[in-house]
């Protein structure tokens, strides 16, 4: 009885998703903001609970094995997807549809082409952020670059797994200022090359862009660290979707996704993480991604209140001190909990999750009830503010990057988004560069909006 309750509101629920997009205007084969957060969080914090709930992958099971708190985190991630989705229906009776009719058709003549002072700005901060990224390899040591050990290109006795922590949870220095300039801008400034050579094909901009590409896959690949490669490749493929195929998702792309997908998951577990077969990859792959977070949802709740009080606002950031109390590590922390003996190794681990599980963990129930409405309205408002902006290459980076940014929310902490210097930072940037050929001014894009 306990498991065909579970299965029908499995199925249940996003049949009544869908329902409630339609009503909200969110298209999820129209790529914005709000339709590729759903489908992250559908395919992160939702797909994968058969798996859980029933058992099926061994590795799981040996640390997630109490039914009841996977029915609560179940429908605790029910609950939040359902109110994140509320929250677009209700932004989108405030502030109107969320597409315009052909919004990203060069044939409409929206999408424009940057002008001359804004691409050598470009230029510029690509120097920048290639000299940086320079520095931090230096300061980690050649000897040390994880990728450059997997390829035998260094000696070096630490493992695999020691040189990523010490490329990142362990770096000795503010690296989070490294990784704005050597993973943030630079992808962003790889995309708006890609959207330049989109519309003006000319020989230049495709140089160009293949040496910031290149320069980006080795920056992110650099700490063996799949995420940030496989996001920068999706974000190449939404520009294109974006500037040739007007915003859509069509059918024959998501097919090949689905094929394309499960055989680069294969390839990296098989090369990368010492898979036993191909198939094994591919099984270890998917597993990894539909519950790999979830996982962390379920430690939760194991460690709080019961082994650690719950914090009440300490893991969110404290800039310059200004509060009374020392910032509690989330992720870092409940790692060290359930894997002790990785720390004893010198390994320093975190284990992110939805963002509504460092809710949980600092204010309890309630930390994770009163949030999700109000992401799904501003995140819809949001999309509406950039549709009022001029569509070029730089202004869609930055689009396709608060996409892959806000995408987050379906696997890290929710206290990342509230004081927010990427963004701050990134829209700084954006702001110094389009406004200073404009003698200051930012136009918005005054067209009148039609169905879609």
């Amino acid at each position: 009885m306990e498991e065909f309750l579970f299965l029908f509101i499995y199925i249940f629920l996003p049949v009544f998703w869908l329902f409630l997009l339609n009503k909200s205007g969110v298209k999820l084969l129209t790529i914005s903001i709000p339709s590729i957060l759903i489908i992250s969080i559908f395919i992160y914090q939702y797909l994968g609970y058969p798996i859980l709930f029933f058992f099926i992958n061994d590795y799981s099971a040996k640390f997630i094995q109490d039914r009841e708190i996977i029915w609560k985190i179940f429908l605790l991630s029910s609950f939040t997807i359902t109110f994140i989705i509320i929250g677009m229906v209700v932004a989108g009776k405030t502030f109107g549809n969320l597409h315009l009719k052909n919004q990203f058709n060069p044939n409409t003549n929206l999408i424009l082409s940057d002008k001359q002072l804004s691409r050598y700005f470009l230029y510029l901060l690509l120097i920048i952020s290639i000299f940086i990224l320079y520095i931090y390899l230096s300061k980690v040591g050649w000897n040390n670059i994880a990728l450059f050990s997997l390829l035998n290109l260094s000696e070096q006795s630490s493992s695999i797994k020691e040189l990523r922590s010490n490329m990142g949870n362990a770096f000795e220095g503010k690296y989070h200022w490294y990784r704005l300039f050597m993973r943030d801008f630079l992808s962003i400034i790889s995309l708006a090359l890609f959207g330049q050579f989109l519309i003006r094909k000319k020989y230049f901009y495709f140089l160009i862009f293949f040496l910031s590409f290149l320069i980006s896959i080795v920056s992110m690949l650099s700490a063996t660290e799949k995420g940030p490669a496989l996001w920068y490749l999706i974000s190449l493929i939404l520009m294109y979707l974006i500037i040739k195929n007007d915003s859509r998702l069509k059918l024959k792309y998501l097919i090949g996704l689905g094929i394309f997908a499960p055989l680069l998951l294969g390839l990296i577990y098989v090369n990368f993480m010492n898979a036993p077969s191909f198939i094994k990859g591919i099984e270890y792959g998917f597993s990894r991604l539909t519950t790999g977070q979830m996982q962390g949802l379920y430690h939760y709740f194991t460690i709080f209140p019961d082994q650690v009080d719950f914090l009440y606002g300490r893991s969110f950031p404290n800039p310059g001190g200004l509060m009374p109390y020392e910032p509690y590590s989330l992720s870092k922390s409940v790692h060290n909990i359930i894997f002790p003996y990785k720390s004893l190794k010198g390994v320093v681990g975190s284990m992110p999750t939805f963002y509504w599980g460092e809710m949980y963990a600092n204010f309890g129930y309630l930390g994770v009830i009163f949030p999700p409405f109000f992401i799904g309205y501003l995140l819809y408002s949001l999309n509406i503010l950039i549709f009022k902006l001029p569509m070029t290459p730089i202004m869609l980076s930055i689009y396709v990057y608060l996409i892959s940014h806000y995408d987050g929310l379906a696997t890290t902490s929710l206290s990342k988004f509230v004081i927010d210097i990427k963004i701050v930072s990134v829209l700084f940037i954006y702001v110094f560069v389009v406004s200073i050929p404009n003698k200051g001014i930012i136009k918005y894009f005054n067209s009148q909006k039609q169905k879609a």
